[in-house]
């Protein structure tokens, strides 16, 4: 699902979504290249400049909720599983703010899952109690 809001909104935005998204994969820890990454790319004008980053970070988040390491282990209480709920959490909210709400179905697809966790019995009630109060709305973290 995430693929398909990337790839429709990035229509708008690049003139080559998926270039763009590999070429700033490999940039991210510099501003200086994401720049001139989005002045090669884009299509549009510097206000949708947020918009784009939107996007591709939340490719960002949707490639790293795929490490192959969080998905090895039999429960998903570990770190590295844990870690990837958190960016699936985060991919997901970024695709709300191109009017899209997918944790509903994401949180249906996890109680469909085992935790493997005597605390937990679903991958949704992990998710809930141990990825959810970690996630920082905008507002607390401006302050």
């Amino acid at each position: 699902e995430l693929d398909g809001i990337y790839e429709a909104e990035g229509k708008k935005l690049f003139t080559d979504p998926w270039k763009v998204r590999d070429e700033y994969w490999e940039r991210i820890s510099k501003p200086e290249a994401t720049d001139a990454l989005l002045q090669r790319w884009a299509v549009v004008e510097q206000p949708k400049r947020l918009q784009a980053l939107r996007l591709l970070e939340m490719q960002r988040g949707r490639l790293y909720m795929l490490t192959s390491c969080a998905w090895f282990f039999d429960r998903v209480t570990g770190l590295e599983t844990l870690s990837a709920l958190g960016h699936a959490a985060r991919a997901i909210e970024l695709a709300a703010s191109f009017g899209r709400e997918l944790s509903g179905g994401f949180r249906e697809r996890l109680r469909l899952a085992p935790a493997g966790h005597r605390r937990y019995p679903t991958a949704a009630e992990a998710f809930d109690k141990l990825v959810g109060p970690r996630a920082v709305p905008l507002e607390r973290a401006a302050g």
